[in-house]
C-alpha cells in the first residue's frame, strides 16, 4: 500500500511540474506571439483537446465512432466559448 501511495505521489508531482512548465511556456510564447490572449488561449486549450485526441487515434489506434468525433468536436467549442 505505501508503495503504491509513493508511486501516486510521484505522478502527481510530475504531473504538476508538466503543468506548470506548460503554464511557463504559454506565458512566454504570448510575450513573444503579438497575438491577442483572446485569441491565443481558446487555441492553446482547444489544441489540448485535439492533441489529445489525434495522441489516441495514431499513436495507441484509437477508432472513434461518429458520436465520439461529435463530442470532441463540441468540447472544442465548448472550451473555446469558455475562454472568449
Amino acid at each position: 500500500m505505501l508503495s503504491s501511495i509513493k508511486k501516486g505521489g510521484l505522478l502527481m508531482a510530475g504531473n504538476g511540474l508538466s503543468n506548470g512548465l506548460t503554464n511557463l511556456l504559454v506565458m512566454m510564447a504570448v510575450s513573444v506571439i503579438a497575438m491577442n490572449s483572446s485569441v491565443f488561449y481558446p487555441l492553446v486549450s482547444s489544441g489540448s483537446v485535439i492533441l489529445t485526441s489525434a495522441i489516441a487515434i495514431f499513436y495507441y489506434g484509437e477508432k472513434f465512432t461518429r458520436m465520439q468525433y461529435v463530442g470532441i468536436a463540441s468540447g472544442v467549442v465548448a472550451v473555446v466559448l469558455l475562454n472568449i
